[in-house]
């Protein structure tokens, strides 16, 4: 399948770097900063999107982060996958290639001696199909072309000669900060249809009065008793390591 079409109307292309999205790079930085990410090191962001990231990661002194999309074109720079790095960055953009193992082979041949991969995606042993609408957007027809388990990935890794030195079973898009807990995004847009677009579009205030429990998810919603598991993050070295599990 030709997904260019498809991502010309990318939803996600829209958003901007706003209140959500600084909540949410704050805690993948200190990931990679726990795994020893500096500021004087080179970082690929692969499949940046419009560059948010990157954009962020610049705003705090890292300013040899560089971003590479194949389908945004400000960000369809070949000479940048010439070049190695200390970190590939690798953020829900696994699972939308054809090839999963080709793709993984590419993030690998970015890496300098010692480097670091951190790969963020939907995880398949949390995902249960019978309840397909509570994993819609992890599912995320047509755009997951495969969706691996955490075994698979963390093998992916063992194949290449990579060791998980951490692993997050927690999604980074779920915080204890007010409106960013997934509890509270995953009802705001189970209120308008469950569709993605709506996390994207000016937000509806009149669906706090609508529904009350929204508001409290808004305080409180970063603080279930066990998040799901459907999506997962694990940073690799090329050295031994034993990975710890958070």
């Amino acid at each position: 399948m030709d997904l260019s079409a498809y991502y010309e109307g990318y939803p996600i292309r829209r958003q901007g770097l706003d209140y959500l999205l600084r909540v949410f790079f704050r805690g993948l930085a200190k990931r990679l900063a726990h795994a020893g990410f500096t500021r004087g090191e080179r970082l690929l962001d692969y499949g940046c999107n419009t560059g948010l990231f990157v954009d962020y990661l610049r705003g705090r002194g890292f300013n040899a982060a560089v971003g590479y999309d194949p389908y945004v074109d400000a960000f369809k720079r070949p000479e940048l996958l010439k070049e190695k790095y200390d970190v590939v960055f690798s953020s829900d953009v696994l699972e939308h290639d054809d090839d999963p193992r080709g793709h993984f082979a590419r993030l690998v041949g970015l890496l300098s001696p010692g480097g670091l991969l951190a790969v963020q995606t939907p995880n398949a042993e949390g995902i249960d199909l019978s309840r397909p609408e509570e994993h819609l957007h992890q599912i995320h027809v047509p755009y997951h072309r495969h969706i691996l388990s955490l075994n698979s990935l963390v093998a992916l890794g063992g194949d290449h000669g990579l060791y998980p030195i951490r692993v997050y079973n927690r999604w980074y898009m779920d915080s204890f900060w007010p409106g960013c807990s997934r509890r509270f995004l995953e009802s705001w847009l189970k209120t308008q249809g469950n569709l993605i677009d709506a996390a994207y579009e000016p937000p509806r205030y009149g669906l706090f009065f609508k529904h009350p429990v929204l508001l409290w998810l808004f305080f409180f919603g970063g603080f279930p008793s066990s998040p799901k598991t459907d999506h997962v993050m694990v940073l690799f070295r090329k050295n031994p390591g034993t990975a710890i599990p958070n």
